[in-house]
């Protein structure tokens, strides 16, 4: 099949396309989920605390920003794959800052009330400008990658964004649940591809195997020869040729145990040569014989025999040819034969006679002073 290198590179193409296709959908799905969380965080902080929070140093002694940053602390504590959890600002001169972080006061990683945020994303500047939370990512910055949940805190009087929360989870942690959860249905999507791939193999082959019998069959079926195979002591397959061959029908050839089938005179040779070649003797395999056909009469067959495998068993594969025309013609011939053989004799006795009474001739003839009768046989001495 031509056509097979091009449907595995469609299967194969497919398969890339539906985990692709699934983990696209999954980490959708999961990024919608992270921005109707942070929503629903977002809504449960007070608005009014955040308004007494300036912003700067001065912020780090204040009760409202203890109270924000232990708040951020218990979201991110409800969630164990959360890393960082944090609220921005953003002053009049566009420059980005932390009002409070999820991370313990003077850890490594805290950014503290007031910090300037220089690695600023995309995401977060449309947050601010449009007012619409997202989830982006992977994004890059000094604290590593991530894929970040971003909801705006709007103050109801003005309209303005006053702040926005902000929730990281490291990037490739993210990409593991995206693939543990595409795993299942691209998995099912994939199986379903291989067997389609599979069960196109197998159609092809089906449809191969069926073209061969086809042709077995016009050559078993059309062959002029005879052929037949024979495992134990019956034939378990004869085409129509060998029914024309030995005079039987196909019924009896395929039910009757084919020894029986044979001229008394051959049977024990018949036997014997087949028992060899199936315990793996070496014995004839191109002889002649006989078979008596259903009407009685005599019919001489060539079998040209070979041990295959049929079925998982040895058997015996036989091309026969009928010749008993040929067999016919021989015994003809050798009688013709003995026939010329026995009047040369007959003819030479004559002749020798005739010369041996034509030299008595001759030989009275010469006692009698008479001349010879028979010179030609004088001159043969």
């Amino acid at each position: 099949m031509r056509l097979k290198p091009y449907l595995l590179g469609t299967i194969l193409t497919l398969g890339v396309l539906t985990v692709w296709w699934f983990a696209s959908l999954i980490d959708r799905d999961m990024r919608n989920k992270l921005v109707v969380s942070t929503k629903q965080i977002a809504a449960a902080i007070n608005i009014e605390r955040i308004k007494t929070l300036t912003g700067t140093e001065a912020d780090l002694s204040s009760s409202d920003y203890l109270r924000r940053k232990e708040m951020l602390a218990n979201v991110r504590s409800a969630n164990p794959k959360c890393r960082f959890v944090y609220l921005m600002g953003q002053r009049d001169d566009g420059t980005f800052f932390f009002f409070a972080d999820s991370e313990p006061a003077g850890s490594e990683n805290e950014s503290p009330a007031g910090q300037i945020f220089d690695d600023v994303s995309p995401g977060l500047i449309e947050v601010f400008d449009t007012q619409i939370s997202l989830a982006e990512g992977p994004i890059t910055d000094s604290w590593g990658t991530w894929i970040s949940a971003l909801t705006p805190i709007i103050d109801p009087h003005s309209g303005e964004v006053m702040a926005v929360l902000g929730i990281d989870y490291d990037a490739n942690s993210w990409r593991w649940s995206v693939a543990t959860r595409s795993a299942l249905p691209a998995g099912l999507i994939l199986m379903v591809l291989i067997m389609t791939y599979v069960l196109v193999i197998l159609r092809e082959r089906t449809i191969i195997m069926q073209h061969n019998e086809q042709k077995y069959e016009y050559l078993f079926e059309g062959a002029a020869g005879g052929i037949a195979i024979i495992r134990g002591d019956k034939i378990e397959f004869a085409n129509p040729a060998l029914s024309h061959i030995t005079g039987h029908t196909s019924k009896k050839l395929l039910t009757e145990p084919f020894i029986t089938l044979i001229h008394p005179d051959d049977k024990k040779m018949v036997l014997e040569r087949y028992t060899k070649r199936m315990q793996g003797q070496k014995t004839e395999a191109d002889y002649d014989f006989r078979v008596i056909a259903d009407d009685g009469s005599v019919k001489w067959v060539n079998i040209k025999a070979q041990i295959i495998n049929w079925e998982g068993n040895p058997a015996n594969l036989c091309f026969f040819t009928n010749i008993t025309d040929r067999k016919l013609s021989e015994e003809k011939l050798a009688t013709l034969y003995q026939e010329t053989v026995s009047m040369n004799r007959l003819m030479q006795g004559r002749e020798e006679r005739i010369i041996e009474l034509k030299k008595e001739v001759n030989r009275l003839s010469l006692l009698l002073n008479q001349e010879i009768k028979y010179k030609s046989v004088e001159s043969q001495e």
